[in-house]
C-alpha cells in the first residue's frame, strides 16, 4: 500500500516550473507597478493616484490621445511627468543595473556571497578616490577626476 501512495505522489500533477516563473514574474510586475505608481503620488504636494494615472495614461502612445486632462490635471501634469515619473524611473533604472552589476560580480566569482566589499572593490575605489582628492584632481576630466580614479583603482 505504501509503495502505490509513493507512485501516485511522485507522478501527482506539478506545476509547471515555465507558468509558475510566468506568473511570478507578472505580481512582481504589478508589484513594481504599484511601487512607482506610489512613488511618483507621494511627496511635497500630495498627488492622487487616478490623476497619476490620467497624467501618465496621455502621454504614452497607445492611449495618450483618448485620454483628456481636466483643469485639475494640467496642474499636476508637470509635478508628475516633469519631476517625479523621470526621477523614479532613473530610480529603477540605477537599481537594476546595481542589481545586474551584483550578479556578475557572483556569477564571476562563483560565489553567492560575493559583494564588492567582501572582495576588495569598494576598498580600491576608496584609496583611488583619496588619491585623486589629495593630488587635486577633482578639476580635471571635466569635474570627473576623482570617479574616474577611484574607477580606476576598483578595476585594480
Amino acid at each position: 500500500m505504501s509503495n502505490h501512495k509513493n507512485n501516485t505522489a511522485s507522478s501527482g500533477a506539478r506545476p509547471n516550473l515555465a507558468l509558475r516563473l510566468l506568473v511570478g514574474c507578472a505580481v512582481l510586475l504589478v508589484l513594481l507597478t504599484l511601487a512607482l505608481a506610489f512613488d511618483v503620488s507621494y511627496g511635497e504636494s500630495n498627488v492622487p493616484l487616478g490623476a497619476v494615472a490620467r497624467v501618465v495614461g496621455s502621454h504614452l502612445p497607445a492611449i495618450g490621445r483618448e485620454i483628456h486632462l481636466a483643469e485639475s490635471d494640467l496642474n499636476y501634469e508637470t509635478i508628475v511627468w516633469g519631476i517625479r515619473v523621470p526621477r523614479a524611473v532613473l530610480a529603477l533604472l540605477v537599481g537594476a543595473i546595481l542589481a545586474m552589476a551584483g550578479v556578475a560580480l557572483q556569477g564571476l566569482l562563483l560565489n553567492p556571497l560575493a559583494d564588492p566589499y567582501t572582495v576588495g572593490v569598494s576598498s580600491g575605489a576608496a584609496l583611488g578616490a583619496g588619491i585623486a582628492m589629495i593630488l587635486g584632481l577633482a578639476k580635471y576630466a571635466g569635474g570627473y577626476g576623482v570617479p574616474a580614479l577611484a574607477f580606476v583603482f576598483a578595476m585594480g
